[in-house]
């Protein structure tokens, strides 16, 4: 990337935990290595940065296991392991999880509110900052128009924040 001076990564799922994991690796003592300084924001959709339960509950499920493969098992019976090997990132980061706002979510196997795949509380990380949850499942999160819009708005900005209408308010509103 010679010739680029920032570099900014959306991640999905899993996507965020290699990310992580390159963090980890390339901030390395003994190597004296670090992480590219042109990574400048980076936006987490529905990160299984704490695990995943519902990796949990079906990991020695055979079906979930062909689809999900090592990665899958990772956030389960694996998961201690794989988070000794996962950094918080250097640089700004946000997080959009999925969810219904109503503390129940969209999946009744999980608890608290959640995308039906990733519950809200396993995508928080602490450094991160910004967070929202938005009405959106987990599959089509990187489809919606709302998680477009605050993605863009954050590597932007900096900010989930929509900015202030400079409209005028009309008279008596």
């Amino acid at each position: 990337l010679d010739g680029v001076d920032e570099i900014d990564l959306v991640a999905h799922s899993l996507g965020n935990l290699v990310i992580r994991h390159y963090f980890a690796d390339a901030s390395d003592p003994s190597t004296g290595g670090r992480p590219d300084e042109r990574i400048k924001r980076i936006v987490m959709i529905g990160p299984p940065n704490n695990g995943a339960r519902m990796a949990e509950i079906f990991g020695r499920n055979a079906v979930f296991e062909s689809i999900v493969g090592d990665s899958g098992k990772s956030l389960a019976s694996g998961w201690a392991d794989l988070e000794k090997r996962l950094a918080t990132p250097p640089c700004e980061f946000g997080i959009i999880a999925g969810g219904r706002g109503d503390g129940k979510g969209y999946n009744p196997l999980l608890p608290g509110d959640d995308d039906l795949i990733v519950a809200v509380e396993e995508t928080k990380l602490p450094g991160a900052r910004e967070s929202i949850v938005l009405p959106a499942v987990h599959a089509f999160m990187l489809d919606d128009p709302a998680v477009q819009a605050a993605t863009l708005r954050f590597l932007q900005s900096g900010t989930f924040a929509e900015p202030p209408s400079n409209r005028p308010r009309p008279a008596g509103k």
